[in-house]
């Protein structure tokens, strides 16, 4: 039977196999033409000894085949003899012009192609031997056909010299030409086994890296090889497959292969970047073209998994616009209290002295509506520059244990809302108020402030009516449920206001915080403040805030404040008589804000004495004695109010004082106070403000001053 086996890098073992079965195949088979009549003719002479040669040489040939078991040399060497033996027989017994002398030919060229170089040698010279020793044979008449051969001698001799030239010649050409073939195809296993040695390093590199690895074929998108991660990955090895079934799970080649851009210009890489939907993630692809063991072009692709880079790159760019946000915000703060603190004292005298000119008018007098109407008009200028101190953060708050419940109630029991809400019968509000909150520490003004501008909102938002929900809630976070942001992990108070009204787009998501940016028709609704107000008030509160919008479906504010362990201290409110009759040194740059406190202090039996700067205050003090000090804590660029209060407390420790301004830095205010300053007094004040304050802290009892 012919080898099975499949060459192994064109292995020289191997051919000489094929050739050998091809050779001994072919004698078997042909063989009995020759082996049946001359079995026949034997036998009707009576020639049994070359029955049993021919019967032997044939079953011998026959086993040299098919004994597979036997080493291939030893059954090779096997064939040789009865090649060689074959020829001897038929030169002996029929002469030189039988088919002796063509076996005897063949004989060492089949060997050397079987067997090599030095069993080809040993054949030509065991022909040589042969032909010796026939010749001698024949000049001794042992040969029947001798006889019919004249001058046999000489013919031999002829005949024998050209016979073993030509097989010398044909052997040795033949054997050097295998030989130079083995060579050749050794040297060839050589650079195959280099270069299986070589890809199968490099595979083992591949097979190393944690990033998806593979090659395909440009032109059929099989898959040739996928490297362990990738495998892995996929849950099977899919080798064979095509690689747009297999890797995107398309039924037709992906549209955006880059196969005919590499295949352009060969060699060179190309990187571009493709979010995956079936694993979920972001690549960045390198794909070139290679060539494969078996020379044809590959390409080889190398996806680096970067969506942890791309995240924190979205997160980066989320922070820097938070970052930009916040400064800007910062700037228009700066801007809304530099603006606030001039219009305050502008504001002055306008809240004040209708208060005074009330007081003097008779009550049919015609001109008390047009005071009365300046004064709430100067009141309302008055809460919207309160908005734009709450904007700037600037703004003296008083935070205390506050429950959020009590400030939505309070607010939703108001004449505001009432009125708003009989103006609006097509908007359904819902309440979901956890009774259980804990308290926050916060300022009941401003949570108020905020509440109403967020409701307003919400009310505005839904023009053919809709519903508000107003919930609250207790909780544990530790993300916001938004996920844009981070937050201190801790226990909040949650508050939530959804409308089902027209909805906000995502791109003025980020923008409804500004001042004065609205989408709402000029004029018709608030000063333009009302979501800058609740974003101020939330970061006072030391808070957060969630917004999500659908358009055509609703908005849904989420704040977020933390809870605080303090209780509510219950404090006795009693009627006091604010009048007096102690003096008042009033210290503030603005004239017209002297003048006023000056006024309305002496309205109510007090003695006021005005100092317009620290310097002319302290001065005073040196030579004289108040009961009290109303300072303003903005008086000069280089001596601010606790500058003052501290050289006051020099000359004059325990001197009792109020604070008064439009705004101040709360640390600045508060180090004032823990120095023995009393109460702080928002500008513009009314009257009764102030008179309270004064009155409260004069009755106080003096207490040691803090150096």
């Amino acid at each position: 039977m012919s080898p099975t086996h499949p060459p192994e890098k064109e292995e020289l073992e191997y051919w000489r196999k094929r050739i050998f079965f091809a050779i001994f195949f072919s004698v078997i088979v042909l063989g009995h033409f020759a082996y049946i009549p001359s079995l026949i003719m034997a036998i009707n002479k009576g020639l049994w000894v070359v029955v049993a040669i021919a019967t032997l040489v044939y079953l011998w040939a026959i086993g040299t085949l098919v004994l597979h078991q036997i080493p291939f040399r030893i059954r090779a060497t096997s064939g040789m003899v009865i090649f060689y033996a074959l020829g001897l027989w038929l030169l002996i017994f029929l002469g030189p012009f039988s088919g002796g002398p063509v076996w005897l030919f063949a004989f060492p060229i089949i060997t050397g192609i079987l067997l090599g170089l030095r069993p080809a040698l040993f054949a030509l010279f065991v022909n040589t031997v042969t032909v010796i020793i026939i010749g001698c044979l024949m000049s001794a008449d042992q040969f029947a056909w001798v006889s019919s051969m004249p001058d046999y001698v000489d013919k031999w001799v002829v005949i024998s010299a050209n016979f073993l030239f030509l097989n010398a010649a044909a052997t040795i050409s033949l054997v050097v030409l295998v030989r130079g073939l083995e060579a050749s195809l050794k040297k060839q296993k050589l650079v195959s086994d280099t270069l299986e040695r070589e890809q199968a390093q490099l595979l083992s590199i591949f097979d190393s890296i944690d990033e998806i690895v593979y090659v395909t074929d440009p032109n059929t998108y099989e898959i040739l090889y996928i490297n362990k991660y990738f495998r892995k990955l996929l849950g099977n090895d899919c080798i064979g497959g095509v690689c747009y079934r297999e890797f995107q799970g398309f039924d037709n080649p992906c549209e955006f292969c880059t196969n005919d851009i590499i295949l352009k210009e060969i060699g060179k890489p190309y990187q571009w970047e493709y979010y995956n939907p079936i694993f979920d993630r972001d690549y960045m692809l390198v794909d070139r073209i290679i060539k494969w063991p078996d020379d044809r072009d590959v390409r080889l692709e190398f996806a680096i998994d970067i969506t942890d880079r791309k995240q924190m790159e979205e997160q980066r760019r989320k922070l820097q616009e938070r970052l930009e946000k916040a400064e800007k915000m910062e700037s228009l703060g700066v801007l809304a209290g530099g603006v606030a603190h001039d219009l305050n004292n502008m504001l002055g005298p306008l809240v004040g002295y209708p208060e005074l000119m009330l007081m003097t008018l008779p009550e049919d007098s015609p001109l008390r509506k047009q005071v009365q109407l300046m004064g709430e008009a100067a009141n309302n200028a008055v809460d919207v520059i309160q908005d734009l101190l709450t904007l700037a953060r600037r703004g003296r708050i008083e935070m205390v244990p506050t429950n959020l419940n009590q400030v939505l109630e309070t607010y939703l029991d108001s004449l505001s809302f009432e009125e708003r809400a009989k103006a609006r019968p097509d908007i359904i509000v819902k309440l979901k108020l956890d009774k259980t909150i804990a308290n926050i520490n916060g300022s009941f003004y401003h949570l108020s402030k905020a509440i109403m501008n967020l409701i307003v909102n919400a009310y505005d938002a839904m023009l053919e009516g809709g519903e508000l929900t107003i919930e609250t809630s207790q909780q544990y976070i530790d993300m916001l449920l938004g996920g844009h942001d981070k937050i201190e992990q801790g226990d909040y108070v949650l508050l939530r206001i959804r409308d089902t009204g027209m909805g906000i787009e995502s791109k003025e998501l980020d923008r409804i915080f500004e001042p004065y940016y609205s989408k709402k028709k000029m004029g018709a609704s608030g000063s333009g403040l009302g979501l800058s107000v609740v974003y101020g008030v939330v970061k006072d509160h030391k808070g957060y805030y969630d917004v999500f919008s659908t358009i055509g479906e609703g908005t849904e504010f989420i704040l977020y404040f933390p809870v605080t362990e303090r209780t509510v201290k219950e404090e006795l409110c009693f009627e006091a008589n604010i009048e007096g009759n102690e003096s008042v040194l009033i210290i503030d740059d603005v004239a017209e804000q002297r003048e006023l406190a000056s006024e309305l202090l002496e309205s109510l039996g007090y003695k006021a004495i005005t100092a317009c700067n620290g310097g002319e205050a302290i001065q005073y003090l040196k030579d004289n004695n108040v009961d009290i000090v109303m300072l303003d804590m903005i008086v000069e660029d280089n001596l601010d109010g606790l500058d003052i209060y501290r050289e006051i407390i020099k000359l004059h420790p325990g001197q009792k004082a109020v604070i008064v301004s439009g705004f101040s830095s709360t640390d600045r205010v508060e180090k004032a106070q823990e120095l023995g300053a009393g109460q702080y007094v928002k500008k513009p004040y009314t009257r009764d403000t102030l008179a309270k304050a004064i009155r409260k802290e004069l009755d106080k009892k003096p207490t040691p001053a803090t150096s």
